[in-house]
């Protein structure tokens, strides 16, 4: 009867695992990021190339800061989220292929865009705090055909800042690596024979 209720319990476990890991959310942190600014190219880097997540995104969260030191009239909340089917962000030639920016007074031709709504100040340790609701959620298949998640200094001034914090993609995770997955897949198959076995 012990081991019973013992491999019902690491059943559901795993099983329990497996859900939350299919239902995470994505977080991007970073420390001490700076990115200098051009009036026509927004420094960037990327955050998250495919093939590596799947789901739809709905939301972003934001929970960061700009650190101290930054010029040209940089705010906190200069700093945000691009996402779009390019490999870079350009105000003059991204052809309307961004799909969604998060944060920036400047739009730099996504076609949806919204600013956080706080962290109007450069000075060191203002916060951004905020939740944008996507209003044309984003699906992920992981594949290649997935765009690029960029994170990126979105003011159009020669200009440089610098974050900390995170960024949070609602509805997104990771794909497990293929030994992960297959190890789950094996532990559930064989937690399930055990049970079944009992019940013979």
């Amino acid at each position: 009867m012990k081991l019973k209720s013992l491999t019902t319990l690491m059943l559901c476990a795993v099983l329990s695992t497996c859900a939350a890991t299919a239902k995470a959310d994505y977080v991007v942190a970073f420390n001490n990021l700076n990115l200098s600014n051009t009036p026509s190219n927004p420094g960037y880097v990327i955050a998250v190339a495919p093939p590596f997540l799947v789901g739809t995104l709905t939301s972003v969260q934001a929970n960061f800061i700009i650190e101290a030191g930054g010029t040209g009239g940089v705010w906190a909340s200069d700093f945000g989220l691009f996402v779009t089917n390019q490999n870079s962000i350009n105000l003059a030639g991204d052809g309307g292929v961004g799909i969604f920016q998060a944060g920036g007074f400047q739009q730099w031709g996504a076609a949806e865009h919204q600013v956080w709504g706080t962290g109007n100040s450069g000075t060191g340790g203002t916060p951004v705090i905020a939740t944008l609701n996507l209003a044309n959620p984003v699906v992920f298949n992981g594949n290649g055909g997935d765009p690029n998640v960029m994170l990126a200094h979105l003011w159009n001034s020669t200009s440089q800042g610098t974050w900390s914090g995170t960024i949070t993609l609602v509805g997104l995770s990771p794909i497990p690596e293929p030994s992960s997955a297959l190890a789950l897949s094996l532990a559930c198959m064989g937690l399930a024979f055990v049970r079944r076995r009992r019940h013979v």
